[in-house]
């Protein structure tokens, strides 16, 4: 619509796109959500003409793409709907708008846009050129309450939203106290990543955390959805642990996130890693403990006061399984590639670091290309001192 309150109607450069205000009415269920608001922000819009949205958006965006902006986040596109009378109902109008939004942005950005503001299903059914959308309201840094509730509406919206678009789960600020939370919960989210620190505050430990060598972000592969026994219960009223799972390419992961204060237990079995049942043998490892769990059926969670546990589970093949980078919050993700035998396993990671690995054979030596790697093994946890590169790591047995 242009800006927050959509275009100034007065300036001489608009005339063109024939913009006129626009009083926006919303319906009363919308309205019965947050009655106060509503009632605070009526004012009026500039809208330009239906008919010349197309040609707005078209010249908006090559003036912006001539400044070297590659592209866009159109944020408070809910508001449209409210400007639907007299112009063929809600459906109709979020529709044109969308298509010439979307015309416009494959054109000149490539298709680079974040949707904002936009969870409604005529929005999401008219998303076809673009693929990212945010999945719940705001980060609010200063709203105490907010944290956990930010996970959980990202989390259960998700669940539809995942079947259309790449859910987007907001920015947060890594020095924030609860950043470390948010950086959880981001890290198995299966979309983007993003910090809105203010320069020169940032806190560098969790920023790496989150990425490979490289800064690419260790992304799982999916949109992370709560567990099957978390899908119908309210973890803020309930103050249980809540639970999400997804998958990285050689491993599975389930997040357990605290909603009380005070100390609360939940259980982690094999089945909330979704459906593993072709992985067989199969070992766990706790970022929390700092233990692995191999063969188990379920594990018990302790968690409080806004503290996260991640657990990776990598399949055992001949007695060998591959967990990950020690320190990442995604740390399967840093696994490539994997390859078992009887005699050696060969494995490929994204990051330098402790590789931690399962092992119920005596290692001989490791290597990576042609230079041995430090390792320690103790019974079955070996931790390989892999110092960067994506060569291949060759695990001997004896």
């Amino acid at each position: 619509m242009g800006y927050w309150g959509g275009v100034d109607t007065t300036s001489v450069e608009m005339k063109k796109y024939l913009p006129r205000l626009s009083r926006g009415v919303h319906t009363q269920e919308i309205k019965a959500v947050n009655p106060e608001r509503w009632e605070s922000e009526y004012f009026d819009y500039g809208i330009v003409d239906l008919d010349k949205a197309e040609e707005f958006y078209a010249d908006y965006h090559l003036y912006l793409k001539n400044q070297c902006v590659d592209g866009v986040k159109i944020d408070v596109q809910s508001a449209l709907e409210a400007h639907a009378s007299g112009k063929g109902g809600r459906a109709q109008l979020v529709k044109k708008y969308r298509k010439a939004l979307e015309k416009s942005v494959v054109d000149n950005f490539g298709g680079e846009m974040i949707n904002c503001m936009s969870c409604s299903n005529d929005i999401i059914y008219n998303t076809v050129n673009t693929a990212v959308m945010r999945s719940s309201r705001d980060f609010y840094p200063e709203e105490a309450g907010s944290h956990t509730k930010h996970i959980y509406f990202n989390a259960i919206n998700s669940i539809w939203m995942s079947r259309f678009v790449l859910c987007d789960w907001d920015m947060f600020q890594t020095k924030h106290k609860d950043g470390e939370f948010h950086a959880g919960a981001r890290a198995i989210s299966g979309g983007p990543v993003y910090v809105s620190d203010r320069v020169g505050e940032h806190n560098f430990e969790i920023i790496s955390a989150l990425c490979d060598d490289n800064g690419n972000v260790l992304r799982c592969k999916n949109t992370a959805r709560p567990t099957e026994d978390c899908i119908f219960s309210n973890p803020m009223v309930e103050k249980t642990p809540f639970k999400l799972y997804n998958a990285n390419e050689n491993s599975m992961v389930v997040g357990v996130f605290s909603y009380d204060t005070e100390e609360k237990t939940t259980t982690v079995c094999k089945k909330d890693f979704g459906r593993c049942e072709d992985f067989g043998r199969c070992v766990v490892y706790s970022r929390k403990y700092k233990e692995l769990y191999p063969d188990f059926d379920c594990i018990s969670i302790t968690v409080k006061d806004n503290e996260f546990d991640i657990l990776t589970m990598a399949r055992v093949t001949n007695g060998f399984g591959t967990i990950g980078i020690d320190g990442k919050y995604n740390c399967g993700g840093t696994v490539d590639d994997i390859k078992v035998t009887e005699d050696y396993a060969k494995i490929r990671v994204n990051s330098s670091g402790k590789l931690i690995c399962y092992a119920e054979k005596t290692v001989k030596h490791i290597s990576q290309k042609g230079k041995y790697l430090e390792f320690f093994q103790m019974d079955n946890d070996l931790r390989i001192q892999v110092d960067g590169g994506t060569d291949e790591i060759i695990v001997e047995f004896l």
